[in-house]
């Protein structure tokens, strides 16, 4: 809506799973769609997710007629490419919420057995050999989404941000630097909740960087507004977000000292919500009056071993002591 607002063209693509339809969809600000799951649970996330695809347009699903044999990636991506190409000569804003590489794990059109895949038997035959063909399917999309732009001379002046909502799923290991990790979706973890975040702006952003700085999705926000040099609004009430526009720019700024996080995987299931506070080397669940899980991520990533308050540094305590003050805060 912000950007809308300011004259942004916008699109979303992939899925969606917000709720409310074509309703939500144009209340959220977006003027054209996509898109797989329009509503929320109970639809079956895992039914009509890739080949012969569940879409969602203008109100209503594509006919079987439109999508049979069709790839899903394939159908978001010609979508957004066509949006791009309207808006050429204006500024725009596009989300793809990418279905891969979730489950059910089952063959691309780049594997042989695509053409003769029944799309029906998907939940059945999910096979974890077909992952790593889907993750180079998904970096085909984005490299189609890429070259686009860049065949319409206007990669220079576009921003492409890529990340995830968390982790790998748990059947999943995975090479980092020299270490075996397992994925774990769903969880606290430090695994369970960094995820990638990759910057691409070649009239804005310097190759070959990197940076540890602290990055939350409420940052968001504040970052598009300083990329569109707009003001953030002033009635959405409290943002807690951290603009990293000097992060990608290289420019001097502020930056997040902490994240908070409120993870309730399942509301109606009578336990209590898990909330912490961490900045990039210790985190402090939110445990009252006692706050005993307090951990150095860095040293201890599997949060086996709390830090006993005997054998805190003085350092330390002065941290913990701040994050139970901004707990304290969140209850008020």
């Amino acid at each position: 809506n912000m950007l809308h607002d300011a004259g942004y063209a916008t699109c979303f693509v992939g899925k969606w799973q917000n709720d409310g339809g074509d309703e939500a969809i144009h209340e959220a600000g977006f003027d054209k769609y996509r898109v797989f799951l329009p509503f929320s649970y109970p639809s079956n996330q895992f039914k009509g997710r890739y080949k012969s695809p569940i879409i969602y347009e203008n109100g209503a699903y594509l006919p079987d007629s439109v999508t049979e044999g069709r790839y899903s990636e394939d159908m978001y991506v010609s979508y957004l490419n066509r949006f791009i190409d309207k808006n050429v000569n204006q500024p725009f804003f596009a989300i793809y919420s990418m279905p891969l590489v979730q489950k059910p794990w089952v063959p691309t059109p780049n594997d042989p057995e695509y053409d003769t895949w029944d799309p029906k038997y998907d939940e059945i035959r999910s096979d974890l050999k077909y992952f790593p063909s889907m993750v180079n399917y998904m970096d085909k999309k984005i490299g189609d989404i890429i070259h686009h732009l860049q065949d319409k001379k206007i990669i220079n002046n576009t921003l492409i941000l890529f990340t995830t909502d968390n982790a790998t799923n748990v059947n999943i290991y995975s090479m980092w630097r020299d270490s075996l990790v397992r994925g774990l979706k769903n969880g606290t973890i430090l695994w369970s909740t960094r995820v990638p975040l990759v910057a691409y702006w070649p009239r804005g952003i310097e190759p070959n960087q990197s940076t540890s700085t602290l990055v939350d999705f409420t940052d968001f926000l504040p970052t598009f507004a300083d990329v569109a040099r707009i003001p953030v609004p002033n009635n959405y009430g409290i943002l807690d977000g951290t603009s990293f526009y000097d992060n990608l720019t290289g420019r001097n700024g502020i930056d997040r000292a902490w994240s908070f996080c409120h993870w309730d995987n399942d509301p109606n299931d009578n336990k209590q919500p898990i909330r912490y506070i961490n900045d990039t080397m210790y985190k402090l669940y939110d445990e009252p009056p006692n706050y005993p899980r307090f951990y150095n991520m860095q040293i201890d990533q599997f949060e086996v071993f709390p830090i006993p308050k005997r054998k805190q540094t003085e350092e330390e305590k002065q941290i913990r002591e701040n994050f139970i003050e901004e707990l304290q805060k969140m209850h008020n």
